[in-house]
């Protein structure tokens, strides 16, 4: 097995902001698996604000670690990254370069097998369609009413705002959409914005508008504070940093007041993802199956794989903008939602693997 790592930083169309970063390009890392004349692809966005990695730390993981990547069968795969020993460690402590591997040797499974990626983990393929919701991020307000114009244009009724904290600027927000879809479903993220629970308190008291969820309202590591905000307030907490692992889970008093937003590169790919959403169900949370912002669609089709694989429908999908966001894809089909914010994959005979990744190597 050869294996080949590099960093991808596609420009955005527009930049994204929110109360934790400003981005106005993608912060990708790609691997490429080469065995018996065939190559695979993987994808990793890491974030230091969600898992402490960065592109620099995944790609130092990666040269370092590739020597063990032997994992040729679903089988074998499956064996490494549940371990239960040293590496179980070191995979945990590099989530979203440990989603990277995963995903090249599952395209690899699915392309030397010609057979979706589904048939590889033993999951029912669908083509969908599959719903994704509006993100907005605390853009000038022109730029707000934009993004916002478009989305309605597409008839999209499931909105995400990154939350400005100024009250009247994120009510006016909330109002515009209410206005023009009386029936819309909005959530708001907070990034970690706060330090106490008076304060997230005093925020919602102000706004007295209803919103679906509130997402990542505390600074992160605040369990306990979030356990007692979910006592404190009507709203539903909605989880991100706070939700990696499957040990984070033990961690919440009442799951019925928490949605999880489990994004497949934070979760350290498709199997764990699969594998919290199913413990999460079982403890009575609801989930979202999430996306970092940037991802190319190589990761967007591993976020279906997720959905196809589950035993329950989540409450939402975020992600899937492709060339909509990036000023160009990975992949030669982009995946991205179309209106109403829904997506279709191809018929599964041609759908194998995550994609046919179009890259020129030589200008990483």
């Amino acid at each position: 097995m050869i294996w080949n790592f590099y960093a991808w930083a596609a420009p955005f169309k527009i930049a994204f902001k929110h109360n934790s970063a400003e981005r106005n390009q993608a912060a990708t890392v790609l691997i490429k698996l080469t065995h018996k004349g065939m190559n695979a692809w993987g994808e990793a966005c890491p974030r230091e604000y969600v898992t402490g990695e960065s592109v620099d730390s995944c790609l130092a993981f990666l040269k370092n670690f590739s020597a063990t990547l032997t994992a040729t069968s679903f089988d074998s795969l499956n064996d490494w990254l549940v371990f239960k020993n040293h590496w179980n460690e070191v995979l945990n402590a590099n989530l979203a370069a440990t989603c990277a591997i995963e995903m090249a040797i599952l395209d690899y499974l699915s392309k030397v097998n010609r057979c979706s990626v589904e048939q590889i983990i033993g999951a029912t393929y669908s083509s969908g369609p599959f719903y994704y919701t509006a993100i907005i991020g605390d853009v000038k307000e022109r730029i707000w009413d934009e993004q916002f114009a478009w989305h309605h244009a597409l008839q999209m009724c499931d909105y995400k705002l990154k939350l400005n904290g100024e009250v009247a600027v994120d009510r006016l927000r909330i109002e515009k959409i209410v206005n023009a879809i009386p029936n819309a479903s909005i959530r708001l993220d907070a990034n970690n914005k706060w330090e106490t629970v008076k304060e997230v308190q005093a925020y919602l008291d102000d706004l007295a508008l209803p919103i679906l969820g509130l997402e990542e309202p505390l600074k992160h590591g605040s369990f306990k504070a979030l356990n007692e905000l979910s006592k404190a307030i009507h709203t539903d907490i909605i989880l991100d940093e706070h939700a990696c692992r499957i040990t984070d889970l033990d961690q919440i008093d009442v799951p019925s007041r928490f949605i999880l937003n489990l994004r497949v590169s934070k979760c350290g790919g498709v199997l764990n993802t699969i594998a919290m959403a199913e413990c999460a169900f079982a403890k009575g949370f609801r989930v979202i199956i999430g996306a970092q912002v940037g991802e190319s669609s190589l990761l967007t089709r591993a976020a279906t794989l997720v959905v196809n694989a589950l035993s329950q429908k989540p409450l939402a999908q975020e992600g899937a903008y492709g060339t909509n966001l990036l000023a160009h894809d990975l992949v030669d089909q982009v995946l991205q939602f179309d209106n109403k914010g829904e997506l279709n994959l191809p018929l599964e005979k041609d759908a194998i693997g995550f994609g046919n990744v179009k890259w020129n190597e030589s200008a990483s």
